[in-house]
């Protein structure tokens, strides 16, 4: 909170206190009852201005739309087996990569044996060099 907020509510409190005094409902010699006055005042005067500042920055409305958010991800948690089963269903429907066509006769690699065309520089199986 910054210091202009805080004397307010400061002020607010003091007056909140001494409410009871102003109007006369305690004396002297009542003290705790003219205290406990002053904190119900106080409290009511809370809980006032907190609903005020909740309807005016649409906080209650806020709440309702996270609550309405949880249930529905806590739904969404509910059935992942049924959501794996589509992964799965999906990974099967694409088709695996072919295997690379041999190459025309030609010399083998030094590394594993692999037929390796006349123009190539590399081994296309273990990509070692073959010059």
């Amino acid at each position: 909170m910054r210091w202009a907020q805080i004397k307010k509510l400061l002020i607010v409190l003091v007056l909140a206190l001494s409410l009871p005094f102003i109007m006369g409902f305690g004396d002297s010699s009542s003290i705790v009852s003219t205290l406990l006055i002053g904190l119900v005042i106080a409290a009511v005067v809370f809980l006032i201005l907190r609903e005020v500042v909740c309807w005016y920055w649409k906080i209650n409305e806020i709440v309702s739309l996270q609550k309405q958010i949880v249930e529905l991800l806590k739904g969404r948690q509910a059935a992942p087996e049924e959501s794996a089963w589509r992964n799965l269903a999906a990974a099967a429907a694409i088709p695996a990569p072919a295997a690379p066509p041999p190459p025309v006769a030609g010399k083998k690699c030094s590394n594993c044996g692999y037929a390796v065309g006349e123009n190539e520089a590399y081994c296309p199986n273990c990509g070692r060099s073959t010059a």
